[in-house]
């Protein structure tokens, strides 16, 4: 059985190790900590027949989120001026695109809610800019290694935001600025 309780950790661990098709092939993920025995089982079962199809080379499997974001940041990002900005805002939305698929481009936009330190809801434009720099990355490695069969940001619907500022001089402080 390839789910295991991880004492270490305490939380369980899936582990795959067969040989299919004359190769062998391995997985290993640490589940979240809030999974039972019987979710673990599930998960089980369904990463086990997703393996199955995918080493018998019935389906391609499908690229993750965060291959994109090393691709983009290991090839792309250092010629851009913002390169330490990406990478501080990739890290700090990690949890949200860990091992996801592209196709789970679009539930990650719409699920995606952080707080700061203060447990206060992060404004809608940062948020905003963490799913645009993960949106560039998938589309990054959708273009140049080829990852994927089409564009995965192409149904990600970002949040509006709504912070425009105008402010109008008043004929005195006009005035001033004018002597």
């Amino acid at each position: 059985m390839p789910i295991r309780f991880d004492t270490r950790n305490q939380r369980w661990r899936f582990e795959f190790d067969q040989v299919i098709a004359g190769q062998r092939q391995r997985a290993s993920r640490l589940l979240p900590k809030g999974y039972s025995r019987a979710e673990a089982q599930k998960f089980d079962l369904e990463e086990t027949k997703r393996l199955h199809v995918v080493a018998t080379g019935v389906n391609k499997p499908e690229p993750l989120v965060e291959d994109a974001v090393l691709l983009y940041l290991k090839h792309h990002a250092p010629a851009l001026k913002s390169f330490e900005n990406k990478v501080r805002e990739l890290k700090a939305c990690y949890s949200a695109y860990s091992g996801k698929p592209f196709s789970a481009l679009p539930a990650i936009a719409l699920s995606y809610k952080p707080v700061d330190e203060n447990k206060k809801p992060m404004a809608a434009a940062t948020v905003r800019n963490r799913l645009a720099y993960i949106r560039a990355a998938c589309r990054y490695a959708w273009k140049h290694p080829g990852l994927g069969d089409s564009n995965p940001a192409d149904r990600v619907s970002m949040p509006k935001v709504h912070n425009e500022r105008h402010v109008y001089l008043g004929r005195l402080e006009f005035l001033k600025i004018c002597r």
